[in-house]
């Protein structure tokens, strides 16, 4: 059996409620009619943090992938790594499809669905799947290459991947001067990916803990300073609302590092994490639709805060309980994901 690393379930569980968070509140804070009220400065807030669900899940997989030795073996990797990621997208793609059929949003056109499985999935939340099949494909390469580099070289090799399409982006957006170089040397969600490795291999003391909590907290009050001065009653402006956007990316290692020194295993609330972190991948799958449900048939009339919590909430506990379910019947459960 495994050996548990308990602050990686408090990341889990923290970044799959951050992509509930978000998906809750995507429909509210664009909304100009709410622009300066209260409502709206507390998504400005919500939305820094709840950015940064993916980019946290995507250095979790880089902290336990480089870190394994079976990462080298390319045939067991792969033939692991892809039946685990590859049959359940194939499913919801496919459950996705029906549903939206069903509810009358869209026409079945046989074309459509293969074209849309071909792209990035029928549904919004499963482009995600698809990265993670690209990140898979060459992480047995990234893993020859970090083992033969010292950790001042691995630290190098992350600011490479990250200036391009993380920090190049930013200085061409928040100054006047704009920077070409050189087109991007890595996509930029691999830098995550490797971000979680490295970060997992720095020793924490009071200093970096300090460090990483300023640049955590800097990039969440860069999020919420520029969306607030971008924005205004005519149209919201979400700059920084990128994938690679260094705000997010700031905050994901500030939150990475900080629970890295916090959640160790003796922990008492470590078996809380522990359950949400074991079905976050089929409370990842199935929440969309969980959300659908109630936006269109048990939604309550109240302000934005307060309906936008109520999703989060029922999607939250409806879709750990769907996940739960199914993940205990045998024969379904690795076709679905759960």
């Amino acid at each position: 059996m495994k050996q548990r690393i308990y602050y990686l379930d408090f990341l889990r569980s923290f970044a799959i409620l951050m992509v509930l968070a978000l998906h809750s509140i995507s429909e509210y804070i664009v909304n100009p009619a709410i622009y300066g009220t209260t409502s709206w400065y507390v998504y400005l807030f919500v939305n820094a943090v709840s950015r940064t669900g993916v980019p946290i899940f995507l250095m979790i997989s880089g902290c336990l992938i480089l870190s394994s030795e079976h990462t080298k073996n390319f045939r067991l990797f792969y033939k692991k790594s892809f039946t685990r990621i590859v049959v359940p997208l194939m499913f919801w793609n496919v459950a996705y499809y029906a549903y939206k059929c069903v509810r009358g949003y869209i026409g079945f056109n046989i074309i459509t669905l293969i074209s849309d499985f071909l792209n990035a999935g029928t549904e919004y939340h499963l482009w995600y799947l698809y990265t993670l099949i690209g990140i898979y494909l060459i992480a047995p390469f990234l893993k020859k290459l970090v083992d033969c580099c010292t950790q001042r070289q691995q630290i190098w090799l992350l600011f490479l991947m990250l200036l391009c399409t993380t920090i190049r982006p930013f200085i061409n957006t928040v100054t006047p001067v704009y920077i070409y170089m050189f087109d991007a040397l890595f996509n930029g969600y691999i830098a995550f990916f490797f971000m979680g490795y490295v970060l997992s291999k720095i020793k924490i003391n009071y200093k970096i803990v300090i460090t990483f909590s300023v640049i955590g907290i800097s990039g969440m009050l860069m999020s919420v300073i520029f969306h607030h001065v971008q924005s205004s009653a005519n149209g919201i402006n979400l700059i920084f609302n990128s994938g690679y956007s260094l705000c997010h990316c700031a905050l994901a290692a500030g939150i990475f590092v900080i629970s890295k020194h916090i959640f160790d295993q003796k922990n008492p609330l470590k078996r809380i994490w522990t359950v949400l972190s074991k079905y976050s991948f089929g409370i990842y799958l199935v929440h969309v639709i969980v959300i659908d449900l109630l936006l269109n048939f048990f939604m309550i009339d109240s302000s934005p805060v307060v309906s936008s919590a109520y999703i989060f909430i029922i999607s939250s506990v409806v879709s750990l309980i769907i996940s739960f379910v199914f993940g205990k019947i045998k024969y379904i459960r690795n076709i679905i994901g759960f």
